[in-house]
């Protein structure tokens, strides 16, 4: 094979190993557009709830944290109950990350006029792997504010690169997403963001310690990516709404050394703390939870009772 003959086979496999790498990514271009508009088209589901958190809400009073500010807060009642607006914006498996992410977009309709926020120490300032979970629900949001894209790189570096591909935005939702879109699949609907748990509790089925352990060599581990949140959270929160602290009940009761992070930044900022985590009422009380750490339908209009009446004894609201 003579040296030109070379350079022709070394252009058509250039050639056409380029033309490949063109439709490969004009195929994530067009799936991954058609992907982003069934998404954000979504009105059930988890979907459609995030939906409306990110682009729609607008309430006096925001409740967020994690799955027990998702479960344990009557958002109607509360309305009923104070006489203002009222929406639950908890998410599952997830805290300080994606609250701080969902007040930015919120921001840009508008901020509430209160803040109750559920403490959960292993997703608000402890070191505890469950950041996926978060990124699945902010890779929707992407290039939507730098804040969101900064924090997305700080957590996983690689998302600078991986989020060049619209596919991949999309790849721990695509098929609930289409199976919602197309067949109006749904679960159970959400009043007001909140969505309890249903059903008895089993206390042989439960761990008898909370699912972080404190040791005593080293105390509780702290995460700095975390806490970094957490204070830029109550800095933007703070300079346009109210804020107040919950811990709601766990059946097993909780370490008040864990809560010294939160004691601390409490003084620090003049925010309110209401914590019921160690409360006689719930704990142990088989008939309010799910399981362990969740209450269920009757307990969390218990709590949610109890808790208005704190707000109001307490004159936060």
């Amino acid at each position: 094979m003579d040296k030109s003959q070379g350079y022709r086979i070394m252009r058509s496999f250039v050639f056409k190993a380029g033309l490949f790498l063109l439709m490969l990514v004009m195929l994530d271009r067009v799936l991954g557009l058609g992907l982003d508009y069934v998404s954000s088209h979504i009105t059930a589901g988890e979907a459609g709830r995030d939906n409306y958190i990110s682009d729609s809400v607008a309430a006096d009073v925001l409740i967020m944290g994690s799955s027990k500010a998702f479960r344990h807060y009557n958002a109607q009642m509360m309305t009923d109950s104070l006489g203002l607006s009222c929406y639950n914006c908890g998410e599952g498996a997830c805290g300080i990350l994606l609250a701080y992410s969902r007040l930015l977009m919120i921001g840009e309709r508008q901020y509430p006029k209160h803040i109750i926020y559920e403490i959960t120490p292993i997703y608000d300032y402890l070191i505890y792997d469950e950041s996926q979970r978060a990124l699945g629900r902010l890779k929707l949001h992407y290039g939507r504010i730098p804040a969101i894209d900064s924090l997305l790189w700080q957590v996983d570096a690689t998302q600078r690169y991986k989020m060049c591909s619209l596919l991949y935005r999309h790849n721990s939702s695509c098929m609930l997403d289409l199976t919602t879109y197309f067949l109006k699949s749904q679960e159970q609907t959400a009043v007001r963001g909140f969505l309890p748990f249903e059903g008895s509790f089993d206390p042989m089925k439960t761990q008898v310690n909370a699912p972080v352990q404190y040791d005593r060599s080293m105390g509780y581990r702290y995460d700095s990516l975390k806490i970094k949140y957490f204070h830029r959270f109550l800095d933007l929160a703070q300079a346009h709404s109210s804020v107040t602290f919950v811990v709601s009940p766990v059946w097993y009761g909780q370490d008040t050394l864990v809560m010294e992070f939160v004691k601390n930044v409490c003084k620090k900022r003049g925010i309110p703390l209401l914590d019921f985590s160690n409360d006689p009422k719930y704990v142990h009380q088989d008939k309010y939870y799910s399981d362990g750490i969740h209450l269920n339908a009757l307990g969390a209009d218990e709590f949610t009772r109890d808790l208005i009446n704190q707000l109001k004894r307490k004159k936060i609201f």
